[in-house]
């Protein structure tokens, strides 16, 4: 516990200077690092990083595209086929040192994933860019911090024990509370110093779904793991393991956040 604070503490205090300044390029440098560094984590966790063919184009598509998709959703998708592309072609070439299966999980994952990020970058360029930010990790971490608290303190029924043997339906229900709570909370404060308007019942819905998909995001990263047979996807984030594991409910959350407000504004 003391070093999952430790971290975390220390995790703030690097990442809250990139949020000030998230205005400027320092944004786009900022998620492409972990972007990178998230994908270098797959493909080590799948075996594939002496596998040039896959790595060298995925490492490349992970750095480049949180550069140079600034604001622009047709672009991710530009990229991402693009990406499919290459990613086929030099599949097929190193086919037979590569099982199939693999591929598969390369290809799907490092979509997710710098797709994931990426979002990170269109997200902040929007109008209430900065709000929106702001309440995808609200929502992704609030979910967490309850779930992991009320489910070490309260929790009795095993949620996915094959996929997450410590994940409870206790901790569940209570990470969609604290979820719910804290967007509320988010949501009355952004209505207060800023000019866009809180619908309360939009938020308290808007925190219940986040709520879900944060978890789905979680355990999604979690069944990759346990079908590769590893605990964590690496040790650069002491006490919460790896970027895939710190971020893998904000991956999850940032993509349905873009999704929802380019079809319905969340803060106006």
């Amino acid at each position: 516990m003391k070093q999952r604070l430790i971290t975390a503490a220390v995790g703030i205090c690097i990442a809250v200077p990139f949020f000030i300044f998230s205005h400027t390029y320092a944004w786009e440098i900022f998620v492409a690092i972990i972007s990178f560094l998230g994908v270098f984590e797959l493909l080590r966790a799948l075996k594939l990083m002496p596998k040039w063919e896959i790595s060298a184009v995925s490492l490349l598509f992970a750095a480049i595209c949180p550069l140079f998709c600034m604001g622009n959703t047709a672009l991710i998708y530009d990229m991402t086929v693009l990406y499919v592309c290459v990613a086929l072609f030099l599949g097929f070439i190193a086919i037979r040192r590569i099982l199939p299966e693999k591929l598969c999980y390369a290809g799907f994952f490092t979509v997710y994933v710098i797709c994931a990020f990426t979002s990170l970058v269109v997200l902040r360029r929007l109008p209430s860019g900065e709000c929106l930010i702001w309440l995808v990790f609200v929502g992704a971490w609030s979910t967490d911090s309850f779930a992991y608290f009320v489910g070490r303190f309260f929790g009795r029924t095993k949620l996915c024990p094959r996929l997450s043997p410590k994940k409870t339906v206790e901790g569940a229900l209570g990470g969609l509370v604290g979820c719910i709570v804290f967007c509320v909370i988010y949501g009355a404060i952004v209505d207060g110093v800023t000019d866009y308007k809180l619908n309360y019942f939009t938020m308290i819905v808007t925190g219940a779904i986040l709520g879900l998909v944060s978890q789905f995001g979680d355990l999604l990263m979690s069944a990759l793991k346990r079908n590769v047979g590893i605990k964590d996807y690496s040790n650069i984030l002491p006490g919460h393991g790896g970027i895939l594991d710190r971020f893998d409910s904000v991956m999850a959350v940032s993509l349905f956040v873009l999704f929802v407000v380019e079809r319905a504004p969340i803060f106006v």
